[in-house]
């Protein structure tokens, strides 16, 4: 069976949980299927495609080499003519331009849920001319089935030829991270509330088109399936790819929390930013001693911000055997944004690291508080649970031993590969009987 899978970004290395989503799947499904994969390449990222090339001998890249910016403006001008002073062209400028700015806008802490929040996202990654490469692709390749990865090519549907088999891989439901986001705005107003419901509507009726929505949760599932008309909604888990060969053994400790994820990503942002401001000084007053590894990318201005709230932190960049760096130490996962399922708590358990959740950070996952983790979702519940947790290592190994029970029992890495290869062949089996004509 011929597959495309599009993503947005080279799943290598396996330094966000998406990565490690994308690679653990596709280095399973390229010994079953024939695999293809769209992807933008950069200056930044060519060394990773270089390497995951090594890895994957077998499969067939098809990278999008951005060099340049490409502004829509510009490429309408190349293609459809008109004059660069027409109201069109003056609107879709002046947004590109509003977009620009926001990016570049640094942190100030009274507005920086608004100005950061997926409410005022336009068109991202998305490009014409990325599209366009996208199109020729698909209508030259004649493929089985046709899978889009993450919320910035939910359009990819509009491209696609009526009768393709097409699969969107829901990652996280953009309207439930807006939703969190709007909730946590200071002064939440009736624009707000209408751009939210006019990117819901606009994410709904791209799903609709689809033939098969994959999420990586039955939360998600479930919420879709009371959203769209579309029934052909499937659970089907992520899988984390464990980086040591060597067997883990529990370690405990007193002192070291550790946090995972890239602050490019502004839930991960946010949950720093909340436990810096909120969680951390309360820990501080009660005299509970801790140090915060972050492990993932992070700007320097970020990194400059959270050292100025938290002398504890420390910044450790990408980890290259991430499972034993892990062990030892307590996962926080004090995240208040999103959906999907969050691989950095199925990392902690692999990694025998006891952790702490927000109910929103273990959200998709069948983890109880008080039994395979604690979970609290104010500040001053959240910093009782680390003073308790350090202070305790018979709990720790206790929460660790049953959430390793419940993630083998629940979460077994082999079926849920071969519950995915079986969802294509299903696919393909009735996209077969639906076009064979009746005798």
């Amino acid at each position: 069976m011929k597959i495309l899978i599009i993503s947005p970004y080279i799943p290598y290395p396996l330094d966000s949980g998406g990565n490690q989503a994308v690679f653990a799947m596709i280095d399973y499904l390229r010994k079953k299927q024939d695999i293809t994969l769209i992807s933008f390449v950069t200056r930044e990222t060519a060394h990773n495609l270089n390497e995951l090339q090594k890895l994957w001998d077998d499969v067939k890249f098809r990278p999008y080499y951005l060099t340049k910016v490409e502004p829509t403006v510009q490429y309408l001008k190349e293609h459809y003519g008109g004059e660069p002073d027409t109201l069109a062209y003056r609107w879709l400028n002046k947004a590109e331009q509003s977009i620009l700015r926001k990016k570049r806008r640094r942190y100030k802490p009274a507005d920086d849920m608004r100005a950061k929040s997926c409410i005022n996202y336009y068109l991202g990654n998305i490009s014409a001319p990325f599209m366009q490469f996208i199109h020729d692709e698909v209508h030259k390749g004649h493929y089985d089935i046709v899978q889009a990865e993450f919320y910035d090519l939910l359009p990819v549907v509009y491209l696609l030829p009526p009768k393709q088999i097409s699969v969107f891989v829901h990652h996280e439901l953009r309207f439930v991270r807006n939703r969190n986001e709007i909730d946590l705005f200071d002064n939440r107003n009736c624009i707000d509330e209408l751009l939210y419901e006019m990117e819901k509507s606009t994410e709904l009726g791209a799903l609709e088109r689809y033939s098969h929505i994959i999420t990586l949760s039955e939360t998600d599932e479930n919420i879709l399936r009371k959203e769209l008309r579309n029934t052909h909604i499937h659970t089907s888990p992520a899988v984390t790819f464990t980086s040591s060969d060597n067997k883990i053994t529990f370690c405990p400790t007193h002192k070291d929390l550790v946090f995972v994820g890239s602050g490019n990503h502004y839930p991960n942002d946010d949950a720093m930013k909340w436990f810096c401001a909120e969680i951390a000084p309360i820990l501080q007053r009660a005299g509970t001693s801790f140090t915060l590894h972050i492990v993932g990318q992070w700007s320097d201005s970020l990194q400059e911000q959270l050292k100025e709230r938290l002398p504890e932190v420390r910044f450790t960049g990408f980890v290259d055997d991430l499972t034993r760096f892990l062990n030892g130490k307590i996962m926080i996962v004090p995240l208040r944004i999103g959906s999907g399922i969050r691989m950095k708590i199925m990392d902690a358990v692999k990694s025998k690291s006891p952790f702490i959740t927000t109910t929103k950070g273990v959200e998709g996952l069948n983890f109880c508080d008080q039994k395979e983790c604690l979970i609290a979702d104010n500040a001053t519940d959240f910093a009782a649970a680390i003073t308790q947790l350090l202070n305790n290592p018979t709990m720790q190994e206790n929460l660790q031993n049953q959430a390793t029970e419940k993630l083998l029992a629940l979460y077994n890495t082999q079926t849920i590969y071969e519950r995915r290869n079986l969802l294509y062949e299903q696919f393909l089996q009735e996209s077969q009987n639906k076009n064979t004509p009746k005798a």
